[in-house]
């Protein structure tokens, strides 16, 4: 199974780099600022740092909080690459444009499987989360008004930790702070999505998980579609039908979702829509890509009601 992760990994790699000769990952984005790599946890590895993108407009990082006249909702964003890959240099351009619509971004990464497993996978998620509301001010964001999203892996990782936040609070308000929750082609069970036939996705699980596809007990706890879903934030979720995991997850989640009196708003794709394959928000410029984030930025204005606030 080693063998066949590492493959995995090097396989995704290739796929990134054929990639960024037609895209560019991190594209300048005219009134965005970014401060890159800071560390979210004490004494980090390699991989527990984040970026932050956020609106010029917001002054300096070096004003104090007390000082700032005006405040900025917040993203905290998960990449994708199925727990094992990628990292936050890939959706720079991604966290640039939810910058650009009024947002302070803090786009995150996380320990890798094999040799990290899903439980310091979310605790870092848990971690970054926590850490990004600690140092809000520094950048002119507000930490009462946070949106979670991610992509696919990340995806799940942002829902997970919405569940794990509403399943150990014993009052609402211990979470309310997490206005909604931005899911672009996840993984929301870990049972159902090894049947789902995208590729190489068993092979993603088991490495993920502390003993591998067999312990059922571990997939159950970290699949936010078997948690009470009923104190869950308002949800965006986006998919494209030619997705191997749109029907099984994004479809069936948003589904569950409703029936638990979740406010959920969609933007899927049909299955015609070739450009709707999976990996589409790092494809900056692409038709879904630029149609998902006008959807996207009306659920967080207008739905959500998140703009900036001056004092």
């Amino acid at each position: 199974m080693n063998n066949k992760i590492y493959f995995t990994k090097l396989a995704t790699l290739a796929g990134t780099f054929l990639g960024s000769g037609v895209y560019n990952f991190r594209k300048h984005i005219e009134g965005v600022k970014t401060k890159r790599n800071i560390a979210y946890c004490s004494n980090p590895n390699k991989y527990e740092y984040f970026d932050v993108f956020f609106p010029d407009d917001s002054n300096s990082i070096y004003i104090k909080e007390k000082n700032r006249k005006k405040f900025y909702p917040m993203v905290v964003y998960f990449h994708g690459g199925g727990w094992a890959s990628y990292s936050k240099i890939l959706f720079t351009t991604l966290s640039r444009r939810l910058a650009k619509m009024g947002f302070v971004v803090f786009c995150a990464n996380y320990s890798l499987a094999p040799k990290y497993k899903m439980n310091k996978i979310i605790e870092d998620g848990v971690c970054a989360l926590d850490f990004a509301r600690k140092i809000s001010g520094s950048f002119g964001a507000d930490k009462n008004n946070v949106v979670l999203a991610g992509d696919s892996a990340g995806a799940h990782i942002a829902s997970e930790i919405m569940a794990q936040k509403s399943e150990k609070a014993t009052r609402r308000n211990e979470y309310d702070y997490i206005k909604g929750l931005g899911l672009f082609y996840g993984v929301f069970d870990l049972n159902s999505v090894v049947f789902s036939g995208f590729p190489n996705i068993k092979t993603l699980v088991d490495a993920s998980i502390e003993g591998g596809l067999k312990n059922k007990k571990e997939l159950n706890k970290y699949s936010p579609a078997s948690k009470d879903l009923t104190k869950f934030a308002p949800c965006f979720l986006s998919s494209g039908e030619i997705d191997f995991l749109h029907e099984s997850q994004s479809k069936t989640f948003a589904k569950l979702l409703e029936e638990s009196g979740v406010i959920v708003k969609t933007k899927f794709y049909k299955r015609s829509e070739k450009r709707a394959m999976h990996a589409f928000m790092t494809f900056d410029g692409l038709y879904t890509n630029v149609e998902t984030l006008k959807a996207f930025e009306k659920f967080l204005h207008k739905d959500l009601n998140l703009t900036s606030m001056e004092i």
